[in-house]
């Protein structure tokens, strides 16, 4: 394109200078001046005749040059065109192929799951494993597809195969017919019975299992296992005659309601619960611990069998009093407590025994609560009799049946409300209601507001440095006015507290009142109560007394009496003496004259 120009711009050059050389000259007409620049003009003329046939020669190449550079250009273009292409079909090949095997694992439905079940008629590696229904076919396949802590579910047999993932394996009427199952992964759990028996069951070491829930068949060895948890199962050797450890573990735990049958080794061993080891011998540990009961059964020493000497376990670090006192003799072995166990340094053994029996007194029942019968109890081992002599061994309390309610069939009541009680004398009530009272204040039960409750009859002694105490049902917010013979007392000589209505009359206001009988009403809400009281004067010799009640009164009304005829009865008696001794010294006088006479 430069050249172009290059030429363009010549050649109106060149055709500018022609038109100026062909036009007249009027600057210089004549001689050698004239001739020179006419001269001078051809020259230029021819020179720039050269310079454009130079620049088209020039521009011919630059064409020529511009055209294989365009040229060039077009082909990249056509490469570039063509590799993008390519590219792009490369990708929607891989797209391809890509939603291809995306749709044959979507016909496969293959994916990962929390549990998946293996084994059985049905099994095929080619199905999912999701359902019962379509179970793989091993074991391997399996734990391909189950997720981390997720459950592999045996619904057929299957061999075995290493255990990669920490996963539950559950039994569906199939088992792991492998002689023996090696596990990697960082624990495993094992539930209802999923290996055949006699099989080998192993860890790397580090690792830990848990029985769970399982019956499982017998063990040739479980083995590898920093930590083993026994959780309400039973384990058994698969040669229980054999002495012979089939469990060997760092840490052993039992939790409730577990049995290991045969010999085992461990460091610590963890008991919670009741549970139960069976042996031929004596066990190995560097701990022990019971928190609940640990019952000992050695195997094949029942009835007379049995003999004292026998070592059941050694503790390296010692058993302590509060663990020795959780470990038990199975009743089989002990012979109804003839044989116990007892502490020979670092190891328990069965020794004989003689029991000292103590009466256990009974608990009777109460109506919501079972009693349980007198028994005696073997002060040393704990063993239960049905008699003071020992002859009548029981496993276990006899209890006594609850008693049941025995509702009355009249109301109680108090300030509360009213019920039905019962007759055995517990606390409970039927049929609680709160009182609803009549115009007077009085409810179907009996109660009674502002009944009297305490002061009946009661005795103010002038001179006493306490006033008169009374005691009325129902409540303080009743209380309206007090009167004493017909006349309001003022607030000021009477004090009103709640703990029903207690209303105390005060000495200074009962001095001002007369010997004898008074009487005091209480107006509240529902009318007007009243009860009586007395003031009595000091008896001469007795001084200032304190208040008595009417009873009080009446007791030594009576001491008063009684002495009052006992001074009688002494007088007539003198008197009845002196009329005696009387008459006979006169009878004696008239005799005497008339033997004189």
């Amino acid at each position: 394109m430069k050249q172009r120009k290059v030429l363009l711009g010549c050649a109106l050059s060149l055709s500018l200078i022609t038109a100026l050389a062909s036009a007249p000259s009027t600057v210089m007409a004549q001689g050698d001046e004239y001739a020179v620049e006419c001269t001078a003009e051809e020259d230029i003329k021819v020179e720039l005749e050269e310079s454009v046939y130079v620049a088209e020669a020039e521009a011919e190449t630059g064409a020529e040059t511009e055209s294989v550079a365009e040229e060039s250009v077009k082909d990249a273009v056509e490469e570039d065109a063509a590799g993008e292409t390519e590219v792009e079909e490369s990708e929607e090949e891989s797209e391809t192929e890509s939603e291809s095997e995306a749709e044959t694992g979507e016909e496969s439905g293959k994916r990962m799951l929390d549990v998946i079940y293996v084994g059985g008629e049905a099994a095929s590696d080619e199905n999912t494993g999701a359902a019962a229904e379509t179970p793989v076919a091993t074991l391997a396949e399996a734990l391909n597809w189950v997720n981390e802590g997720g459950t592999i579910v045996l619904t057929g047999d299957v061999d075995g195969s290493e255990i990669t993932k920490s996963v539950t394996l559950q039994s569906q009427g199939g088992v792991i017919t492998s002689s023996s199952v090696y596990v990697s992964s960082a624990y495993i759990v094992v539930t209802n019975g999923v290996f055949a028996n006699g099989v080998a069951f192993s860890g790397n070491g580090s690792n830990s299992v848990t029985f769970s829930g399982a019956m499982d068949g017998n063990y040739n060895s479980i083995s590898g296992f920093a930590t083993v948890t026994i959780d309400a199962s039973v384990l058994r050797t698969s040669n229980p005659n054999s002495p012979d450890i089939f469990l060997s573990c760092s840490n052993l735990n039992l939790n409730g309601g577990s049995v290991i049958s045969g010999a085992f080794s461990t460091g610590s061993l963890c008991c919670s619960g009741q549970n139960q080891i069976i042996n031929l011998g004596n066990i190995f540990m560097d701990s022990l611990s019971v928190d609940g009961e640990l019952i000992v059964t050695i195997s094949g020493k029942f009835g007379d069998d049995m003999e004292a000497g026998i070592t059941v376990l050694t503790v390296a670090n010692g058993i302590s009093a509060d663990t020795l006192a959780n470990i038990t003799l199975n009743s089989l072995n002990s012979r109804n407590g003839l044989f116990i166990l007892k502490l020979d340094g670092n190891s328990l053994v069965t020794a004989a025994h003689n029991h000292t029996l103590v009466l256990v007194d009974e608990v009777k029942p109460t109506c919501t609560e079972d009693g349980i019968a007198a028994y005696y109890t073997c002060s040393d081992c704990g063993v239960m009799y049905n008699d003071a002599e020992g002859n009548y061994p029981i496993g276990m309390t006899i209890p006594i049946e609850k008693l049941g309610h025995e509702w009355a069939d009249t109301l109680s009541y108090d300030e509360t409300g009213h019920w039905y009680g019962c007759n055995h004398g517990c606390d409970e009530k039927m049929s609680f209601e709160e009182h609803t009272l009549n115009e007077r204040g009085v409810c179907k039960c009996g109660y009674e507001v502002f009944a009297v409750l305490e002061g009946k009859a009661e005795t103010y002694t002038v001179g006493s440095e306490e006033g008169l105490r009374f005691r009325f049902a129902g409540s303080v917010e009743d209380f309206k006015a007090l009167y004493v013979d017909g006349n309001l007392v003022d607030p000021a000589d009477y004090k009103v507290e709640s703990g029903s209505v207690i209303i105390t009359l005060s000495k200074d206001f009962l001095k001002k009142l007369s010997i004898g009988d008074h009487t005091l009403t209480v107006e509240h809400t529902y009318g007007k109560t009243e009860v009586g009281f007395k003031v009595a004067e000091v008896k001469p010799g007795t001084g200032a007394s304190e208040n008595k009640s009417e009873t009080g009164k009446k007791e030594e009304s009576k001491k008063l009496d009684t002495a009052k005829t006992g001074d009688t009865v002494n007088l007539i008696m003198l008197l009845s003496m002196t009329v005696f001794f009387g008459l006979t010294a006169l009878v004696a006088g008239v005799e005497f004259l008339r033997k004189r006479r």
